[in-house]
């Protein structure tokens, strides 16, 4: 999975007997939109320090 969006996943196991689990399915979610940040002093010529 490699695009964008929602993508449904279902999957199950199976054991050396045969025996079959009942699927399970999850939803993987892509988003390769960077966040953007705002950064803001108070006041004019402000200068922030730790």
């Amino acid at each position: 999975m490699s695009e964008e969006g929602v993508h449904k996943l279902v999957y199950w196991s199976v054991d050396k007997a045969g025996n079959v689990e009942r699927a399970h399915t999850v939803s993987v979610s892509i988003d390769k939109t960077a966040p953007s940040i705002a950064v803001s002093v108070l006041g004019d010529n402000s200068i922030y320090e730790l």
